[in-house]
C-alpha cells in the first residue's frame, strides 16, 4: 500500500501499490511528483462530485460507486494545476482507481452532482495550521 487517508466523511481510502505502479504511473506519469498532494487531496478536497460514465455517444450516467476528488494546487511552471482522483467506494476501505494532473480544467463537470464542497472555514483552518 502506498498510503491510506480519511476523506472529509471519515471514509478510509487507500492507494494500492499495483494501482500506482501499473495503472496511474503508466497512464498518467505527470502525477508522480504529486504523491503527497494526492494524499492531501483525499483528506481535504475542494470538491467531491459523482463520477459520470459514458453510456453511449449521447448518454451519460452517474457511476453507482465512484466519486471524483478535485482540487487546484500551485505549480511552478503553469501557476496552477488541477489534481483529480477517482475513488471507488465499492470496497472497504475505498480505493483510488486512477489520478491525473492537468493544467487545463477541460472535462471538469458537476453534472452528476456535488457530494462535498470545501468550506471557507476549512480553508481558514488550513491557513492557521
Amino acid at each position: 500500500m502506498i498510503f491510506s487517508a480519511d476523506d472529509p466523511f471519515e471514509r478510509s481510502i487507500i492507494l494500492k501499490n499495483g494501482t500506482w505502479e501499473y495503472k496511474i504511473l503508466p497512464n498518467h506519469p505527470e502525477v508522480k511528483p504529486y504523491l503527497i498532494q494526492l494524499k492531501n487531496l483525499i483528506e481535504n478536497p475542494y470538491y467531491i462530485v459523482k463520477d459520470m460514465v459514458q453510456m453511449d455517444k449521447e448518454q451519460k450516467a452517474v457511476h453507482p460507486t465512484r466519486e471524483e476528488y478535485i482540487d487546484v494546487i500551485p505549480n511552478k511552471s503553469t501557476g496552477f494545476v488541477m489534481i483529480k482522483a477517482i475513488v471507488d467506494h465499492n470496497t472497504n476501505p475505498s480505493e483510488i482507481v486512477t489520478a491525473l494532473i492537468s493544467s487545463k480544467v477541460r472535462g471538469l463537470t458537476s453534472e452528476g452532482g456535488f457530494v462535498y464542497v470545501r468550506s471557507e472555514e476549512t480553508d481558514d483552518k488550513k491557513k492557521t495550521e
